[in-house]
Formats: structure tokens, C-alpha cells, sequence
């Protein structure tokens, strides 16, 4: 949705995955997986892809050149990307991106899980509890010194808020980015552009993109009770219950 803002560029949401080797590390070969659906997706003929290849110095530096690229083609002045590693890299965000804004979208831990239980297509919907809560804790150990606050480059959106009062929780994103509001672009019906994407360039549907073809919908809400054991609820409680009152549950 902040995508869709007449000033940024990433309204498709791909999650590049820009940290992994595929770019991070081996940036000089174009045919490494992820630099592959990167071309395709964003739709950069061979050519332009060479020529930000040839100004870049590290794979940082490319993924950069190619994302203010596809930014100034489409008439924009800045980019967003929305992959969830993005937690994990925080430290090498600040490092890299001194002007860096990070929103960091949160939500009741119980339902995430059940999500992972019920609706995830990959890995994730094979982990126990005891592995989410393991892989939450070490996510959240890279912004620790942020969790419960709000800075000039860290703030948090409640997915709940997000569903329920959509218009005022994204004018306030959209406030904290410095950026004008657009009347109208809290209104989301649903595309399935996003999900014919994601089948023509990763050859496979996710999660998420199944989610956008609908409008705003409010059943994820609460769906741990009917999705998750209450001995798997303890267990989220009684481990992430330090973190979840600190963002606000």
C-alpha cells in the first residue's frame, strides 16, 4: 500500500532477498537465482542491468544502483522493500543506507503462528512452536534497543490496526515518512497482479500473494483459537509474553 504512493516505488512488493549470496556476495554473476526473477520482475532488459552493474563496487552498492534505477524510470524519488530477512540485516541496513526509514510490521504472535501453521506454503509451516519462538527471538535480537518505540528511521504498524482502521494507521506511516497523503490509496480491493507475478517469475503462488487478491479482510484476526493447541499458546505466552507487551498486546 505505501507503494502505491505517487512518490515511491515498490507498489508489486517483491521480497528480493537482497542479503542472501545470490546478490550480497555473487553480484557479479547475472545468473544466480535470485538475480534471475530480480531482472524479470521489475521487468530490466539485459542491457540496463549491465550498465548498473558497471557502476556498482559490491553487491550492496548494486542492489542500490538497481532499485534507484527501477526508482527513477517509474518517475519516483524513493524505493521501499518489504523482505522479512530485512530484521535479520538490520545493523547492515544502518551501515549502508544512512538515510534509511525502517517499519518494522508486527502482530499478535499467536496468529503469526498460526498463519505458519494453517497457510504457509514453504519451510515455515513445518516448525513447531518451539522453532517460531526460537526464530522470533533471534529475528528481534538485531533491534532489541527499538522494540516498544519510535524513532526518526524505526517505527511499528500493528497488522491489527492496519485491518481495523486502515486509513489512519497508514496516514500516520505515510505522516512519519514525510511524505503528502493521497486520498484514496487506504482503499484496496484486491489484484491478482501480484500472484500471476510471482507465477510467471518464481514459478510457484505464495501466501501473500494469494492474501492481495482480496480486499482488506479481518478473519486473521483472533484465528489462533480455532488454528493452534492451547499447550502451543502457553508456549508463545510464556516466551514472547516480555516482547508482545512491549509492542503494545
Amino acid at each position: 500500500m505505501i507503494g502505491r504512493h505517487p512518490t515511491i516505488f515498490g507498489e508489486t512488493g517483491f521480497e528480493t532477498g537482497w542479503f542472501f549470496d545470490d546478490i550480497n556476495k555473487n553480484w557479479k554473476d547475472n545468473n544466480t537465482k535470485r538475480q534471475i526473477w530480480l531482472r524479470e520482475w521489475f521487468e530490466v532488459n539485459q542491457k540496463d542491468y549491465n550498465a548498473v552493474k558497471l557502476k556498482s563496487i559490491s553487491g550492496i552498492d548494486f542492489f542500490n544502483n538497481f532499485m534507484s534505477f527501477c526508482t527513477a524510470r517509474e518517475n519516483k524519488k524513493r524505493w521501499i522493500e518489504n523482505s522479512p530477512g530485512n530484521i535479520s540485516h538490520f545493523d547492515l541496513i544502518q551501515d549502508n543506507w544512512k538515510e534509511f526509514k525502517f517499519i518494522h510490521s508486527v502482530r499478535d504472535y499467536k496468529d503469526t503462528y498460526a498463519s505458519w501453521k494453517t497457510k504457509n506454503f514453504g519451510t515455515l509451516r513445518d516448525k513447531t512452536v518451539h522453532e517460531f519462538v526460537s526464530i522470533v527471538k533471534d529475528s528481534y535480537r538485531h533491534i532489541e534497543n527499538y522494540i516498544g518505540s519510535e524513532t526518526e528511521f524505526y517505527t511499528e504498524v500493528k497488522y491489527e490496526d492496519l485491518v481495523l482502521d486502515t486509513e489512519n494507521t497508514l496516514k500516520k506511516v505515510i505522516n512519519w515518512l514525510d511524505e503528502e497523503w493521497v486520498d484514496g490509496m487506504h482503499i484496496y480491493e484486491g489484484s491478482d497482479a501480484e500472484l500471476q507475478k510471482c507465477r510467471s517469475v518464481i514459478k510457484k503462488d505464495s501466501t501473500t500473494s494469494q492474501s492481495l487478491t482480496k480486499p482488506i479482510f479481518t478473519t486473521s484476526i483472533n484465528q489462533w483459537h480455532d488454528c493452534i493447541s492451547k499447550e502451543e499458546a502457553n508456549v508463545i505466552d510464556n516466551e514472547l509474553g516480555f516482547l508482545a507487551e512491549k509492542l503494545g498486546y
